[in-house]
């Protein structure tokens, strides 16, 4: 199998540039993330029989939070115990999937890069929603140096390294997605948060959840079942991003605050210049 050396991203590259503008980016657009991800009914099917995301939201954020900062701005042995946690916590993700029959597992390559992609999309997305601006190469260079996320957690394939080829994997994954018996309170529950952990946002969640549909394209709403008019829309998309620019020092503040002091480390301890790992991919469970 072919190896190369992957990146670890600094203060010089785009990648830096975006989360530094809008840290608070996934409580933006990860809603958005979480539902088109879900839609693949083994992921969604993993999520609604593993997950805690129901009971402890908090926490599943500050999981994933972690962990994705880690995969690009993180030192190697930070990055490498993070991806032993993961890894662990994937092993006992597995079943069949009710639509088609098929055995899933929470390693299988077309998940992970599934998963991966539509978060990374949720960062840029959220970068361009309060009016940063990314060239196509800058874009292209961010999906390079985080396209060997997948293979750390098991994948014998890297994740889309362009913009075109995200392009080309969201045509092909799309076709396959879909709401299952097992999936649609799991949907219902990432529009609709009924969870005692988000007591403190409840004045904000009829807002929220009306922006993560605005968010959806339109074939993600077919299949959702979901209406929306484009006057609304732009009504609820113009008020959040002018909340955006008013509430920037809060949603800054809070953003830290939900994902914890060890993702606000990770991040303030990216390098000046970015350089490639002491490791190559596949990656060795050790540090030299």
């Amino acid at each position: 199998m072919k190896t190369f050396h992957p990146t670890r991203a600094g203060k010089d590259h785009a990648i830096y540039r975006v989360a530094r503008a809008v840290p608070y980016g996934g409580l933006l657009f990860g809603a958005r993330a979480l539902v088109l991800q879900v839609l693949h009914p083994s992921v969604g099917e993993g999520v609604a029989g593993h997950s805690t995301l129901r009971r402890r939201p908090i926490d599943r954020l500050r999981r994933t939070s972690e962990y994705v900062l880690a995969s690009v701005f993180a030192d190697d042995a930070t990055l490498l115990r993070l991806v032993d946690r993961v890894n662990a916590r994937h092993v006992p993700v597995k079943g069949t999937n009710s639509a088609t029959g098929a055995k899933y597992t929470a390693n299988d390559p077309e998940l992970l890069e599934w998963v991966h992609l539509t978060e990374l999309e949720a960062l840029l997305d959220s970068y361009k929603f309060v009016g940063g601006k990314l060239t196509r190469e800058e874009e292209s260079a961010i999906y390079e140096v985080t396209r060997f996320g997948p293979m750390l957690l098991g994948s014998p394939d890297s994740a889309a390294s362009s913009l075109a080829e995200k392009e080309a994997v969201y045509a092909r994954v799309i076709p396959e997605l879909g709401v299952t018996e097992k999936t649609r309170d799991l949907i219902a529950f990432l529009l609709f948060p009924a969870s005692r952990a988000l007591w403190w946002a409840w004045p904000a969640l009829p807002l929220a959840r009306r922006f993560v549909i605005a968010q959806l394209p339109a074939w993600a709403r077919e299949k959702i079942g979901v209406r929306g008019s484009k006057l609304g829309d732009r009504l609820v998309i113009g008020l959040v991003r002018a909340s955006c620019a008013v509430l920037h020092p809060l949603l800054v503040w809070l953003n830290w605050k939900l994902v914890g002091d060890a993702t606000r480390a990770i991040f303030d301890g990216a390098p000046d210049v970015s350089a490639p790992r002491g490791f190559t991919v596949p990656v060795p469970r050790k540090v030299d």
